[in-house]
């Protein structure tokens, strides 16, 4: 479908933006084959003069070619506009990246979109659906059949591409993950010192999870057993422990494939009275709803909090915060727990990203920015944007790419995180623009400690009960007027839905008045929702 006819069907959306905003509608200005070769709130960064002096072979036009590209900015590795995957792209594909870094970038990309400015290329914000309804994407299944071989490819090995369509076509890039994945998803971390010194067992049920918590609560008075980053990772996220206790906050398919919504059944509810119970006894923080990711991190680093179920990259962190204080203090990952059903299960990450780039409908150099977005997602693309360049920072190894020593110790010798002090150098890594990611890219600048909690050491934890793991739920295609609906739909019921669920933990609200919030949500459109996303399913069965 073309861009008109999508615009057309949701003219709301566009309204909404340029009331938001009070400018005009949307647009943009301007950007494989393989080439065989050996900041701050509005922070625009111009890499380069376009100058074409010194032109290879290798570069993918006969001139240099400019191309804008937007993503959020990022404290933790800022972008460097002398980074070096930067300056090699310029000289070898004749591309002159320009970055543009935006702190509030939601905000910043629907007033570039009102203001008929977006850029080249950008990592898509808010509401996919939204976005594509204003027609401001280009549709890529043209350009992708012409000069994107790679992508092509990838659509052939990766049957769930297909779902991220819209009424057949392609709107939006992926990152895909060419190693293993090593991510298990959320995991319950607790600190087994503490358990060890009140001769308390590991707990292996969500029920053993009560009372352990229960028995360090009153152990420990100053400390809250369970720390948690504010509601979603609580209760509404896929990364919630929600899975676990056995219920489902959104779409979840069973083994016929018919969709679900796990809000409107008893097994949420049940889920949310576990929840309950620990937020009455004081186990979980009774501030939840106001707990930066900030103010968590340092509540487990300073020993406020000494359980969460979250993410577990951040235990190193943590466990060097907490020994500053605490020689011996361990926080460490245990093993899925077991719910009163008897049934053990844990939402994983995904194997790939979808919906995160998208390219401008008014892009100028659309067919050379196909060929570098192609070449983006090529083995040799990957490589560069996630190791550097190959003899000056990384080198194969077994047919793998490792860092060399010398780079490793350099970035370990400084005082910031190593794997972002590399990543904003060199120009590499998951915040900057790792079409192919390399997932543990970053490994050699981690701890190579037994006791480190690395990625790898980590899934060593879990690789015996990775069949626990389950995929997050990956919706059907749906048409440009399935997707305007579903928008107003989620805006009917979803804000609702989760300021009553906090009243329900609260007890604010009675749990025995679940029933009539179900059919609330019902009048809200929660189970039309559900209808139409069975209807998708059995037309993308049918191959239509």
């Amino acid at each position: 479908m073309g861009r008109k006819k999508i615009g057309k069907q949701v003219t709301a959306c566009v309204c909404a933006l340029i009331m938001a905003f009070g400018v005009a509608a949307c647009g943009s200005s301007a950007g494989t084959a393989e080439p065989d070769v050996s900041g701050g709130q509005g922070k625009t960064i111009n890499s380069g003069a376009a100058a074409d002096s010194g032109r290879k072979d290798t570069w993918l036009a006969d001139e240099m070619v400019t191309i804008t590209y937007a993503r959020p900015e990022s404290s933790l590795q800022p972008y460097n506009p002398d980074c070096a995957t930067v300056e090699w792209i310029r000289e070898n594909l004749g591309i002159n990246l320009q970055v543009s870094t935006y702190s509030d970038y939601e905000t910043k990309m629907n007033t570039l979109l009102a203001a008929n400015q977006l850029p080249d290329l950008f990592t898509i914000w808010g509401n996919v659906s939204d976005v594509v309804g204003t027609g401001c994407l280009m549709e890529l299944s043209d350009l992708i059949n012409q000069y994107a071989p790679n992508i092509q490819k990838d659509y052939e090995n990766i049957p769930e591409l297909s779902r991220y369509k819209m009424d057949g076509g392609i709107y939006t890039l992926a990152q895909i993950r060419r190693d293993d994945n090593w991510e298990q998803g959320s995991v319950p971390c607790i600190r087994t010192d503490l358990l060890k010194e009140q001769g308390l067992a590991v707990p292996k049920t969500w029920e053993e999870l009560y009372d352990v918590l229960e028995e360090l609560s009153k152990a420990y008075p100053d400390s809250i057993a369970y720390g948690t980053r504010g509601d979603d990772r609580l209760l509404f996220n896929y990364m919630s422990p929600i899975k676990g206790l056995g219920g489902d906050y959104g779409l979840y398919q069973d083994e016929d494939n018919v969709w679900h919504m796990g809000l409107l059944e008893d097994s949420y509810r049940d889920a949310l009275q576990y929840i309950h119970r620990m937020y009455q006894s004081g186990i979980l923080d009774n501030e939840y709803l106001i707990v930066s990711a900030d103010d968590w991190k340092s509540g487990l680093g300073t020993g406020k909090y000494l359980f969460y179920y979250d993410n577990p990259v951040f235990l190193d962190t943590l466990n060097k915060t907490l020994r500053e204080t605490n020689p011996d203090a361990k926080l460490e990952p245990i093993m899925f727990l077991e719910n009163e059903e008897g049934k053990t299960v844990n939402y994983g990450h995904p194997n790939n990203y979808y919906n995160v780039w998208g390219i401008s409908a008014d892009t100028e150099n659309k067919e050379v920015l196909m060929k570098f977005v192609d070449w983006l997602y090529s083995e040799q693309g990957g490589y560069l944007m996630n190791y550097g360049i190959e003899g000056t920072h990384w080198e194969m190894v077994d047919q793998k790419p490792q860092f060399l020593d010398s780079v490793v110790e350099e970035y370990k010798s400084r005082t910031g995180d190593p794997t972002y002090e590399a990543g904003s150098e060199i120009g590499i890594g998951d915040l900057f623009l790792d079409m192919s990611w390399y997932s543990n890219y970053d490994a050699a600048f981690k701890s190579t400690s037994e006791e480190s909690w690395t990625r790898e050491n980590i899934h060593k934890v879990y690789v015996n009960n990775m069949d626990c793991v389950i995929q997050q739920p990956i919706e059907p295609p749906y048409t440009a007027e399935e997707s305007a609906r579903i928008t107003e739909i989620n805006q009917s019921y979803m804000d609702y839905s989760k300021t009553e669920i906090n009243k329900f933990i609260s007890g604010e609200r009675s749990f025995e008045d679940w029933d009539a919030f179900v059919q609330e949500l019902i009048s809200k459109g929660a189970q039309e929702r559900v209808d139409i996303a069975n209807q998708a399913e059995q037309r993308f069965a049918k191959g239509e």
